[in-house]
């Protein structure tokens, strides 16, 4: 398997995990969640980044309403200086096509998540003319799907003359089983503008933490278990992605840099636990 230095990347949610990021040699890449994280910060984030040895990647927020567009609008300059734009939904792609396109060369290059359609070779194709550097391959897909989508590599590797088209694959992370605009913190004990974690009891009786984002008014309620997959490395050199991400949202720094050590570990020493599941990876969607 090739450097682990050279493509692993990590999603952050709080300072503690920045931290721990920034602790961890082998991370190339950290994304800042524009929401989380307040706008008077982001310059101090992206020189500890750089300070590391790190590039600094700017994620946008779940949903792009007014709340996210102001935020953007009052920091444009700030904003231009990530080295990497992380887009979660094409009004994103849209906004900044629109915003920044007297800006020439200095629009960073965009990374299209997951939740932007990328499962079969004619949306690869849309993604490539829409000048992404890089799609996160689909949550959805399971490993045989993932690598038939990957099959044919002139979509990645590009006609001559043009861009590669990067892969990214989400290995760690929480997913969300629901983004909304309805508050539940706000519906339980009022809005205070502060962020917290909640948790709902699900049928199964398992708590699935609840996060707002309270600098674009929205709620994200998470998967009780993480999904874990970064142990499976036969199968993630068989895929030969780009770049491999640990997303990070309730975890403490002890947690963060725990799952870090873990994922760059040699494969005979890792065990998974019980408290991870695979996702879609290994059976995918009924």
């Amino acid at each position: 398997m090739r450097s682990q230095r050279r493509y692993l990347r990590a999603g952050v949610e709080t300072k503690e995990q920045l931290r721990a990021c920034l602790d961890t040699p082998e991370l190339s890449l950290i994304y800042i969640d524009t929401g989380h994280f307040k706008p008077d910060i982001w310059e101090s984030c992206i020189e500890s980044c750089r300070s590391a040895g790190k590039r600094c990647g700017a994620r946008f927020p779940h949903i792009f309403r007014q709340e996210a567009e102001g935020l953007f609008e009052a920091n444009r300059e700030k904003l231009l200086k990530f080295d990497l734009f992380l887009l979660r939904t094409l009004e994103e792609l849209g906004y900044v096509r629109e915003k920044f396109k007297d800006e020439g060369e200095r629009i960073p290059p965009l990374v299209f998540d997951y939740t932007i359609y990328a499962f079969n070779r004619e949306s690869l194709e849309l993604m490539s003319g829409l000048k992404a550097d890089t799609i996160t391959l689909p949550l959805e897909l399971n490993f045989r799907e993932l690598k038939g989508l990957l099959s044919d590599r002139r979509i990645f590797e590009g006609e001559e003359g043009e861009d590669k088209l990067n892969t990214e694959l989400t290995v760690y992370g929480r997913i969300p089983m629901m983004v909304t605009a309805q508050c539940i913190k706000k519906t339980v004990s009022g809005c205070d503008k502060k962020e917290s974690i909640l948790y709902l009891k699900d049928r199964t009786g398992s708590m699935m933490p609840v996060k707002n984002c309270c600098s674009c008014c929205y709620n994200t309620v998470y998967n009780s278990k993480p999904t874990m997959i970064y142990d499976l490395r036969k199968e993630i050199e068989a895929l030969s992605p780009d770049f491999l991400r640990l997303e990070f949202t309730t975890e403490s720094y002890e947690e963060t840099l725990s799952i870090l050590r873990d994922a760059v570990k040699d494969i005979s020493e890792l065990k998974r636990g019980k408290e991870y599941t695979g996702g879609h990876f290994k059976r995918g969607v009924e």
